[in-house]
């Protein structure tokens, strides 16, 4: 009986199992449907985008053609908001669904269906419009007047103490077409339950020995200074939210997510810190107080792609990567006028070169860049992974190389040499030396740029100048490695004196042709003489020593010995003669010395030591749409290092991405759309291509849902028969051995009562007879 007790709770339950199947099925069906619908408004939008993008219409035709465009769009969002099962909106973004197909815990499917709406017609299905870009979390800083321009207009000058309000007041005063707004969203790193005290963190504010509980702190807009709310004892996350909903006054609104984990948020952008010092962190925050930053939007008004790139590319000190991501932003740009989402990460080191992109560390468009077979700890590697994903998020990568340096033209020497990617380079033209030379000397910022630009096919670096910057750059270059070569004596026509017998004097005689300004000289003795006797002096040629000659630049080097080894040297050591300079061996003893006059190169002190610079990661959109970025959770800063992105277009990377919150929709909204130009009509198809692809990728996640359910119906059908089969075999066993019981019980009794009575007859009949 207890195995059949068994059997029996065991078939109910699937026999509700396959009734919630069934219901599933019919849910699928009803969202299936309506998103047929969906695609056929679609389709027909995009014939009339085609019949609008013809030069065979005119304005008043496109307009016409524009109206049913729009009647579309409004049918297809109310279809979206409407469409329902068991007044469950369905297509709307928020189903999410867990269906029992079991008759045990955990044996569930769950569904969820994306928005159908058209401001969610895009890649990646976000919440906002296309022309949209939201920001990671903001890290304000020190940043220069037109450092930082957005769409070609220059922001002002942004402080180290200034707040979102001030950034954002910045961009909108500064920035037309634009407009800028802030919102702060913070999840959880696990699920409270909600228990939590009700003291500060001393466990001053409820009196002396409180519990100690949560405290939410967050500057409100216009205020100058924090506000510190301490929240109330709760004993449920339902009560939590509901204490800092009122006692915050709005200022920070608290929600539970799908999860059950605790939201904060605003709509000013303001930070806010959590500290949660309740014994069991009830919350779902830490005992570490935390200050999570805001987050910037940027939204287009005109329908135009929103660029933020460095600015000032002409001054001395140029705007940067490092100053765009104060805002939280990388440069995102335009490569054609075609393209306005290409978006580059910072330039990579030799350690972020050579670190693997681990699993976690990246996603674009929701898509995880990880392949077990790819090696990423080289340039080529990570872009070999990014690229293998390309079809899944229409996005591709590549290598490009941007560096800015500041020249001082009046250094520039002629026949200084840099190398670059191995290729030697001249700074300028040199003369041919003679008297009256039919090639006149040329050292100006243009002609370096032109001598670079001339071996661009082989460096793949190219030149351009912007006052007196000069920046290398290069597309699908993955290094840049700066060399000078052999700069020793030997490319002087100065000449130091042969070693002479003891006390004997030693003689520097300058040349004219090596009178350059700006040329470093460095004069230094090494030998067998004691430290006191060691020359170690620079000098620069001036423009003064240029104009006066050999004899000039003769005594100014003399001074620079002079003056750098004023404590072991003495005047009468040092004499000058027209361009001959002596050192006068009797005084101190450089006959066994050995001497040496070199110049280094000015333009390693433009572009540095000699050394191996790495290129930046870049990112172009294959459908020309915002780019989503995901980092890994914690460690960001190692992430960034080891591809160069922060997260971009979908909020926090703590804990939970935001994006269903507030975030860029990643792709072209349908919401903007129109064909009431040619232009719109042409920009429109690509638009509803990703719309109608968006469309059937939840139709095909809905058909395999359907497809599940359908075999799991038959499967618990199936189990259902044979343990239905199974407890009547043990039930009807049973049955079988009682009826037999009760029939020769029954036999025994009636045959017993039977003979009684032929007894009980025999005697009458005797009894009659006597009579």
């Amino acid at each position: 009986l207890a195995i059949a007790g068994r059997m029996d709770a065991q078939t109910r339950g699937l026999t509700m199992a396959i009734k919630n199947a069934n219901d599933a099925v019919s849910l699928a069906q009803t969202a299936e449907g309506a998103l047929g619908e969906v695609t056929n408004m679609l389709q027909r939008i995009r014939e009339l985008a085609v019949n609008s993008a013809s030069s065979t219409l005119n304005d008043s035709d496109r307009l016409s053609l524009d109206n049913e465009v729009q009647a579309l769009k409004a049918e297809i969002d109310r279809v979206g908001s409407t469409t329902s099962f068991n007044s469950q909106n369905l297509l709307d973004g928020t189903y999410k669904g867990t269906f029992q197909i079991g008759d045990k815990d955990g044996q569930t499917v769950d569904l969820k269906i994306n928005s159908a709406m058209t401001s969610s017609l895009g890649m990646g299905g976000g919440s906002s419009g296309s022309n949209t870009l939201v920001s990671a979390r903001n890290a304000f800083a020190a940043v220069d007047a037109g450092d930082i321009e957005i769409n070609g207009q220059a922001l002002g000058a942004i402080t180290g103490t200034d707040d979102m309000e001030a950034v954002l007041n910045n961009i909108n005063s500064n920035v037309d077409n634009v407009t800028a707004t802030g919102f702060n969203v913070i999840t959880a790193a696990t699920i409270g339950n909600g228990v939590t005290g009700g003291g500060g963190t001393d466990g001053s504010a409820g009196g002396a020995g409180a519990t100690k509980g949560l405290k939410i702190t967050t500057t409100e807009l216009g205020a100058s200074a924090a506000t510190v709310f301490t929240i109330s004892a709760s004993s449920s996350m339902d009560e939590l939210v509901a204490n800092i909903n009122a006692e915050t006054g709005g200022v920070v609104a608290a929600s539970k997510n799908e999860d059950g984990k605790l939201v904060l948020s605003n709509n000013t952008g303001a930070n806010i810190t959590v500290e949660d010092d309740s014994s069991a962190a009830g919350s779902g925050f830490t005992s570490t107080a935390v200050v999570y930053n805001g987050f910037i939007k940027l939204e287009s008004t005109d329908g135009a792609a929103i660029r933020i790139e460095a600015g000032n590319k002409g001054l001395a000190s140029v705007g940067t990567v490092a100053d765009i991501k104060t805002l939280g932003f990388r440069e995102t740009f335009n490569t054609s006028a075609n393209d306005g989402y290409t978006t580059k990460g910072s330039a990579l080191t030799q350690t972020g070169v050579d670190t693997a992109i681990a699993k976690g560390d990246l996603k674009i468009n929701g898509v995880e860049i990880f392949d077990t077979n790819i090696t990423t700890t080289n340039f080529a590697g990570k872009l070999a992974a990014i690229n293998a994903f390309s079809g899944q998020t229409g996005v591709t990568a590549s290598a490009s190389f941007s560096k800015t340096f500041a020249i001082d033209p009046g250094k520039i020497v002629s026949e200084d040499k840099i190398e670059i990617n191995g290729t030697e380079i001249r700074a300028g033209i040199q003369p041919d030396g003679d008297a009256t030379p039919a090639v006149a000397e040329v050292r100006t910022i243009a002609q370096l740029v032109t001598n670079i630009n001339a071996v661009t096919a082989e460096t793949g670096i190219k030149a351009t100048q912007a006052g007196n910057n000069v920046t290398l750059s290069g597309d699908n270059v993955q290094a840049l490695t700066i060399g000078y070569g052999d700069m020793t004596t030997a490319t002087l026509e100065s000449a130091v004196s042969a070693a002479a017998i003891a006390d004997a004097d030693r003689t520097l005689t300058i040349d004219v042709d090596d009178l350059q300004e700006g040329a470093t000289y460095t004069i230094t003795s090494t030998g067998v003489n004691s430290e006191a006797n060691t020359i170690d002096v620079d000098y620069t040629i001036t423009a003064a020593d240029v104009s006066g000659g050999i004899g000039t630049a003769a005594k100014s080097i003399a001074n620079a010995i002079r003056g750098g080894s004023a404590a072991h040297f003495n005047t009468a050591a040092l004499t000058v003669s027209g361009g001959v300079i002596t050192f006068a061996g009797a005084v101190k003893d450089y006959s066994a010395e050995t001497i040496e006059f070199k110049r280094s190169s000015t333009l390693q002190k433009i572009f540095g030591t000699e050394a191996t610079t790495y290129a930046s990661i870049q990112l172009d959109s294959t459908t020309n749409t915002p780019i989503k970025i995901e980092t890994g959770e914690t460690n960001a800063s190692t992430h960034e290092a080891t591809h160069g992105f922060l997260e971009a277009n979908v909020g926090a990377s703590d804990f939970d991405v935001n994006e269903a919150t507030l975030s860029a929709a990643g792709g072209t909204s349908m919401s903007g759309l129109s064909i009431a130009t040619a232009s719109g009509a042409t920009n429109a198809l690509s638009t509803l291509d990703t719309a109608i692809d968006s469309i059937s990728s939840i139709r095909g996640e809905l058909g395999a849902v359907q497809n599940r359910l359908s075999y799991t119906t038959n499967n618990l059908s199936s189990i259902v028969t044979n343990t239905e089969g199974a407890k009547g075999r043990i039930m009807d066993a049973d049955f079988a051995v009682e009826t037999s019981k009760l029939a020769k019980t029954q036999i025994l009794s009636q045959a017993a009562t039977s003979m009684l009575a032929q007894a009980n007859q025999s005697k009458q009949s005797l009894l009659a007879l006597l009579q």
